[in-house]
C-alpha cells in the first residue's frame, strides 16, 4: 500500500513540473520578443585587426668594445708605474697576519748591533728588525728607533698597478699612521 501512495505522490509531482514548464515556454517568448524589440538599433561593431609589424633583428657587432654577453673577467690596462710589486713567492711572516691597527709597538732591544722591535699582537710578542715584514699590505721594516717602526707598504690601486707608501708603528699606539 505504501508503494502505491509513493508512487501516486510521484506522478502527481511529474504533472505539476510538466504544467510549470509548459507555462514558461511562453514567458521566454516574450522576453526573447522584448529583448528583440530593445536591441534592433544597436549594432555591433568589431574592431580591425592591427597589421603585423615584421620584426628586423639587430645584429650586435663588438667591434672594439667589450661583448656584454661573453663571461669573462676584465683585463686591466696597463699603466706606467713605478714596476714595484711584492715577492708573491716568499714565506709570509707571523705579523703579516695582522692589520696594522691590531699592532702595538711595546718596545725595542738591541741585540748584536741590530735593534729589534718588540711588537704585541693578539696576546703575543714578536721581534722584527730592518727587512722583516710587519702588516698585510706587505710592509717592509725599513727603520727600527726609539720613535717607532718604519714600514713601507705595497698597496695596489683599482688598476692593478702597485705603488709604496710610508707607514709609521708608534709606542703605546695600536695603530699604524700612514
Amino acid at each position: 500500500m505504501q508503494s502505491t501512495l509513493t508512487h501516486g505522490r510521484f506522478a502527481a509531482a511529474a504533472i505539476i513540473a510538466c504544467v510549470a514548464l509548459a507555462g514558461c515556454g511562453s514567458a521566454g517568448e516574450n522576453v526573447r520578443a522584448e529583448l528583440k524589440v530593445l536591441t534592433k538599433d544597436i549594432k555591433g561593431k568589431i574592431e580591425p585587426i592591427p597589421p603585423i609589424v615584421e620584426y628586423k633583428p639587430f645584429d650586435y657587432s663588438v667591434g672594439g668594445s667589450m661583448d656584454p654577453f661573453t663571461p669573462g673577467k676584465v683585463s686591466l690596462a696597463a699603466r706606467p708605474g713605478s714596476g714595484v710589486q711584492p715577492d708573491m713567492d716568499r714565506a709570509r711572516e707571523p705579523l703579516e697576519a695582522f692589520a696594522l691597527e691590531q699592532l702595538t709597538l711595546v718596545g725595542t732591544v738591541q741585540k748584536n748591533r741590530e735593534v729589534y722591535a718588540v711588537i704585541k699582537a693578539d696576546g703575543a710578542l714578536y721581534q722584527v728588525k730592518k727587512g722583516g715584514y710587519v702588516g698585510e699590505n706587505f710592509g717592509k721594516v725599513v727603520k727600527v728607533s726609539d720613535e717607532g717602526v718604519v714600514l713601507s707598504e705595497m698597496i695596489q690601486d683599482a688598476q692593478g698597478v702597485w705603488s709604496e707608501r710610508e707607514a709609521v708603528l708608534e709606542f703605546g699606539a695600536n695603530q699604524g699612521k700612514r
